[in-house]
């Protein structure tokens, strides 16, 4: 299991990311993100979703694994989100251009191509929905049970989700 929090595009730039590698160990990976502190940042809801997924999609290239995505958010992604607010992020990435449809229709491919499962869990509010719908549209109804989105009651309903997907 591996372990990316993320935060705003425009937060400070060597702290955006929350990163541990693949690791077999789960205690070290407990630990670790029981130490990871939610922080605001950019003046709205969305943060940088799409940064979390490209960098773990890039990494998702094991052989012989079973690839699941969980994303856990209170808010959709840039460019994918019911609530972002701030113009300037409305319509590409201020980092490097990009557009947001053609970054979100990217992350898509790469789902579909390494046939990762994602299975999105949204938290307090329905803005994660908002994404789920982007990304379901930009894979195409033959890939779409790569996606998920349900608010999950409790943690065994969560690992029940896992176990059907992994056998």
């Amino acid at each position: 299991a591996q372990f990316i929090g993320y935060r705003d595009i425009d937060y400070e730039p060597e702290r955006r990311f929350s990163e541990r590698d693949f690791t077999d160990d789960f205690d070290s990976l407990r630990a670790f993100i029981g130490g990871v502190k939610a922080r605001g940042g950019g003046g709205d809801g969305p943060e940088d979703l799409p940064g979390a997924f490209d960098r773990a999609l890039f990494r998702c290239d094991r052989e012989n694994c079973i690839q699941i995505m969980v994303v856990v958010a209170d808010f959709g992604g840039h460019g994918a989100s019911a609530s972002s607010s701030h113009a300037r992020w409305r319509n590409a990435d201020p980092a490097d251009g990009i557009p947001w449809a053609d970054r979100w229709d990217r992350i898509a491919k790469q789902i579909v191509s390494k046939a990762v499962s994602v299975i999105f869990v949204p938290v307090r509010t329905n803005d994660l929905r908002v994404t789920h719908r982007v990304l379901s549209d930009a894979v195409g109804k033959d890939h779409a049970g790569l996606l998920q989105c349900d608010a999950m009651s409790d943690s065994a309903e969560f690992m029940q989700r896992i176990t059907k997907l992994t056998s």
